[in-house]
């Protein structure tokens, strides 16, 4: 029989009503509330590092990479930031929506979305360009959640 996973309890912290978190470092998590704001979490000190007020809609999606944010909203909005020194600097973007991204995930520079679109997209941050991945057989279908896994190896001396 399987182990299940044992945690342990440290504290609630109260926040505006989350709506999207991921991992941004091993010391934090970076969230998203539906009040439009972004908030970074210390999971050493258990506390709110900052907050920034990013968007106009609910967060719908963040995602890190290094030091590279992308965040959406129900607005419809995406931002790409930089993040600097505990700071958010929202770097220019080519991107017009029409509707809202449900799911992203930011990996190698490389933005992938859903919407309630028949296909995942990929925003190139690089080179502005744009490409398009089939994701349902049908007319209809939307993508409301991505995974990229990568499996990490020792390296080997």
């Amino acid at each position: 029989m399987e182990q299940g996973f044992r945690g342990t309890y440290l504290r609630s912290v109260p926040l505006l009503p989350l709506t999207c978190a991921t991992q941004q470092s091993e010391s934090s998590l970076l969230l998203g509330t539906d009040g439009g704001k972004l908030v970074m979490f210390n999971l050493g000190e258990l506390q709110v590092a900052w907050q920034h007020i990013s968007h106009q809609g609910s967060v719908m999606c963040v995602s890190c990479c290094d030091d590279i944010v992308v965040s959406t909203s129900d607005y419809p909005d995406l931002c790409i930031w930089r993040l600097c020194d505990g700071e958010l600097v929202e770097l220019s973007h080519e991107l017009h929506l029409t509707r809202p991204i449900r799911c992203c995930v930011l990996y190698d520079n490389l933005l992938y979305f859903g919407d309630d679109g028949v296909n995942i997209k990929v925003y190139n941050i690089n080179t502005a360009s744009v490409d398009k991945l089939k994701n349902h057989d049908s007319e209809y279908g939307s993508t409301d959640a991505m995974l990229i896994y990568k499996r990490f190896r020792k390296p080997v001396i």
